[in-house]
């Protein structure tokens, strides 16, 4: 896990981080983290922060945390901080900076790394406890399932389709395929498949073309 940090509210450095966060991750958005997110209570409960002055001279009234995130399986594997975190770890009181309080910025940042260092745990033990591949290459006869990317937080776990189809299989003897395609409402081999899944953590919209493509697939 990466934690962006933009130095006492920086907008330069939080644009740049957000940009570059879009360059690696182009399938999954960046967005920024419901109040009720697990790293907001990993430890401490923040759903409500103290800022500084100078973050409400900037413009910004509320008192939600503010932090961006991507989220890979659903872990979060890339957060970017707003308001700065760091001059409020060091203890730094000056009021003007646009940087949550050092009470705030620390009880985050105790959070943040309650959430990477178990998250990290649980996931390497998972990832090396379960593995389901296909034992030969081809689909053919075989019940297979498509997940929808779409333009929001999509790319979640994708083994639980999997461990489905496990458990379809082992119930029913009927063949399976345990590699999930992923393909967008558009795409033409939408039709191809007997059955999508489609889920997510965040809001999400779909084009005028993704609904047209969705109608006409449940039609």
């Amino acid at each position: 896990m990466i934690i962006y940090d933009a130095a006492a509210g920086s907008k330069p450095f939080y644009d740049s981080a957000i940009e570059e966060l879009r360059q690696i991750y182009p399938e999954t958005q960046v967005q920024r983290l419901a109040p009720d997110h697990p790293i907001f209570h990993a430890y401490y409960d923040l759903d409500r922060m103290e800022y500084r002055s100078g973050v409400r001279a900037a413009g910004y009234a509320d008192s939600s945390p503010w932090l961006d995130g991507v989220t890979i399986n659903c872990r979060v594997v890339a957060v970017v901080s707003r308001w700065g975190l760091g001059i409020g770890w060091d203890g730094n009181t000056d009021d003007s900076l646009r940087a949550y309080t050092v009470d705030s910025a620390r009880k985050l940042g105790v959070n943040l790394m309650a959430y990477a260092t178990a998250q990290r745990a649980w996931t390497r033990q998972f990832a090396q406890s379960l593995k389901l591949v296909d034992r030969e290459p081809t689909s053919a006869g075989k019940i297979s399932v498509a997940q929808v990317a779409y333009d929001g937080e999509w790319k979640t776990w994708h083994k639980g389709v999997s461990i489905l189809l496990q458990q379809f299989h082992l119930k029913t003897g009927v063949p399976v395929k345990f590699a999930v395609r992923e393909l967008r409402l558009s795409d033409a081999m939408l039709f191809e498949c007997p059955l999508v899944y489609m889920t997510g953590h965040e809001e999400f919209r779909l084009s005028p073309a993704e609904t047209q493509k969705l109608g006409e697939f449940f039609a």
